[in-house]
């Protein structure tokens, strides 16, 4: 369910408000994954393991990040990143070749990431098999990654 709104809303195929019109229309017993998945649509995730991340992520010691934020590089161009710790200049990209699809997207990532760093952003990388099969593993890791980086800016 999360994957379908995520992607007709990133896309722009619709609105979330038109999506909760249809909703209040139809029947209420066995939305409540539709009822969830636009919630999270609305706050902002452009894919289910975005949303699954920054649910777990607004539990962590570190929930005050923004998502697909933008960012300014340092030559000007704007990139979107997937999460952003503006205080810390830390970056959190959820990538994947099953939810970006193309394999060229890999190249694409390795390019961005290398900007990123290049204008002083630090950017970890977790894939979605994590997120959804170990979630406390990937907030312990995330955590402890912002440890670092907070340690290092002190």
């Amino acid at each position: 369910m999360r994957a379908l709104v995520t992607e007709v809303v990133r896309r722009q195929l619709c609105e979330v408000a038109e999506l909760y019109t249809e909703l209040e229309r139809g029947p209420r017993p066995g939305s409540a994954n539709l009822r969830l998945a636009l919630d999270e649509a609305a706050g902002g995730a452009w894919s289910a393991p975005e949303a699954r991340a920054g649910r777990l992520l607004r539990r962590s010691r570190y929930p005050d990040f923004k998502r697909n934020a933008t960012v300014r590089l340092r030559d000007g161009t704007a990139l979107t990143v997937d999460f952003l710790w503006p205080s810390l200049r830390a970056v959190l990209e959820v990538d994947s070749v099953e939810f970006h699809g193309d394999p060229g997207d890999a190249d694409d990532t390795d390019e961005r990431h290398t900007l990123l760093e290049g204008s002083g952003f630090r950017v970890a990388h977790r894939r979605p098999f994590v997120i959804n099969h170990a979630p406390a593993r990937f907030v312990a890791g995330i955590e402890a990654w912002l440890d670092g980086l907070s340690a290092d800016a002190a």
